[in-house]
């Protein structure tokens, strides 16, 4: 559940046998992830916005900015923008692991040894 201020508490189902793993927020964006997908929750619009999460696939990091949340699986990273409310996934190559996640302000950047993902809150989508 999501309260934005002024608002009233915006819900999100959960599946059957479905459970959340952590939660977390900063400013106007939310995180909370399940054993089966990410949601990012978007104050601006007043929504919780999925992506599911592959099988095997393990979060390993996250970073969750007042724009921007950055999410490290074992498989690929997760940009979710919050003024839209939408994820973008960008796919990790066979032998790629992330080695730190930084952010500040709008911008959130994945290094790995091989490129510098960055992602955007203005424009959405990664940039290497």
């Amino acid at each position: 559940m999501a309260l934005p201020g002024g608002g009233s508490p915006i819900e999100e189902p959960l599946g059957v046998n479905e459970t959340v793993v952590t939660t977390a927020a900063q400013g106007p964006a939310g995180f909370a992830q399940t054993n089966r997908r990410l949601l990012g929750f978007s104050s601006a619009l007043h929504r919780w916005t999925e992506v599911q999460l592959g099988v095997e696939e393990q979060v390993e990091q996250e970073r969750v900015l007042p724009r921007v949340l950055l999410v490290q699986t074992n498989r690929r990273v997760h940009g979710f923008q919050e003024s839209r409310g939408h994820w973008f996934s960008e796919a990790l190559g066979p032998n790629e692991t992330v080695q730190q996640i930084q952010g500040r302000g709008h911008v959130a950047v994945a290094v790995t040894l091989e490129r510098a993902l960055a992602f955007s809150a203005f424009t959405g989508g990664f940039f290497s």
